[in-house]
């Protein structure tokens, strides 16, 4: 009776308790644990919101004077005569760098081969020269001529005219007179004799009228060709003019290149500082060797990247540029920076590139030029140097470059 006193729930409590009760105990590193761990989440999402990173590409190149770097190149083969200037040595523009030579040994000919061929070509000009104001002085003359004979024919013209008019009204004259006596015959007035005569009168006076028409006829045409052939002289006098003048423009060819061939004296084409000499007296040249360079003088220096294709798509006016020159190491001198202010629209070969720079590349590569920030004067930079550079491309955010694969998955999807 007693257990309807108490509720079952009571009941089966009180038969469990034997089994004791169960403590759950905590960790204490348990809460700092999840606040590092919430931390750390927290701080990826702001790198990934926030964060972002640079595409760079390492180029090669060289420091070059703003104004250009002018070389001097042997003109022809030959062998350096005199060097007249030194390494680091101002120069002027149009002063005398170095002297080549290249004459053929002849010891038969006084002065050379090249002095003989130089007379020889001389006197050929003297002579065409005198051709050509024979030629000019025979124009004028052989026009008055022509004119004189012009003026004589029109004059024999009109004669002839006047000649051919009388003896054809003489003629119209002796067939009229005929014809009056013919009647007179039948009447034996007149005889067959004198018939006759006035017949032989009639047709001699024709021919007379006839060989003036000739006559005139025959001056006109000589007329004619007269004033033809005046009217062609200039172009006939032109040919022969053009003609004489390009044989002389041929022998001045001639002349140049055998100067070059026996002589030169290279000057400067601009003021500047002598560099990269690299031939003395007596060294063999060929032509378009470079002799030396030319630095112009208060020129500020700018480097001459030569950047690939894959990185020129991206590369504009302006582009910040971290550069390492070679002379100076960057682990203690640092990095120079400057920007791009020209960019080629077109990329050169490799073989040009290191023909122009020095520089070897396996492909084609466009050329950049950088103007360096003020703070790069501290170093004391020579043209020419060689440095490396890293062209900042571009700056991208973390989160775009996770998503950028799944845009392109997406742009790709049907």
């Amino acid at each position: 009776m007693t257990e309807d006193l108490f509720r079952r729930e009571v009941l089966d409590a009180r038969k469990e308790q034997w089994l004791g009760t169960v403590r759950l105990t905590s960790s204490r590193l348990g809460w700092p644990m999840a606040i590092v761990a919430a931390a750390a989440v927290l701080a990826l999402l702001l790198v990934l919101a926030f964060g972002s990173y640079a595409r760079k590409e390492r180029v090669q190149g060289r420091l070059i004077p703003a104004d250009g770097l002018p070389s001097v190149a042997a003109p022809a083969k030959g062998v350096v005569a005199r060097v007249l200037v030194r390494e680091g040595q101002p120069v002027r523009r149009g002063q005398d760098l170095l002297e080549l030579s290249s004459d053929l040994d002849a010891p038969q000919l006084p002065g050379g081969l090249s002095a003989a061929i130089g007379a020889e070509l001389e006197r050929k000009r003297t002579r065409l020269q005198a051709d050509l104001a024979d030629l000019r002085q025979g124009e004028g003359q052989r026009a008055a001529a022509l004119r004189a004979k012009i003026a004589s024919l029109s004059q024999q013209r009109a004669a002839a005219e006047q000649r051919h008019r009388l003896r054809d009204a003489q003629a119209a004259s002796a067939r009229a007179m005929l014809e009056r006596v013919r009647p007179l015959e039948k009447q034996q007035i007149v005889s067959a004799v004198q018939i006759q005569g006035y017949e032989n009168a009639a047709l001699e006076a024709e021919a007379s009228a006839q060989a003036s028409r000739q006559e005139q006829l025959d001056i006109e045409q000589t007329l004619a060709a007269a004033r033809a052939e005046l009217q062609v002289l200039p172009l006939d006098t032109g040919l022969r003019r053009s003609e004489i003048e390009r044989t002389l423009a041929d022998v001045s060819q001639e002349r140049a290149r055998n100067r070059v061939e026996g002589g030169l004296r290279l000057r400067a084409p601009r003021a500047g500082t002598v560099a990269g000499l690299g031939v003395a007296a007596g060294d063999a040249v060929v032509q378009g060797q470079r002799l030396l360079t030319l630095i112009p003088q208060g020129s500020a220096l700018r480097a001459e990247l030569w950047v690939p294709s894959r990185a020129a798509g991206a590369l504009r006016v302006g582009t910040r540029v971290a550069m390492r020159f070679h002379a100076f190491p960057y682990q203690r001198y640092g990095q120079r920076y400057g920007r791009v202010v020209e960019l080629s629209g077109s990329a050169l070969p490799a073989q040009e590139i290191q023909a122009r720079s020095g520089i070897r590349l396996d492909a084609p590569a466009y050329r950049a030029v950088i103007a360096l920030d003020p703070g790069s004067g501290a170093l004391p930079l020579r043209a020419t140097m060689t440095l490396d550079a890293d062209l900042l491309l571009e700056r991208r955010r973390l989160y775009q470059f996770l998503l950028d694969p799944l845009r392109a998955g997406a742009g790709a999807a049907p």
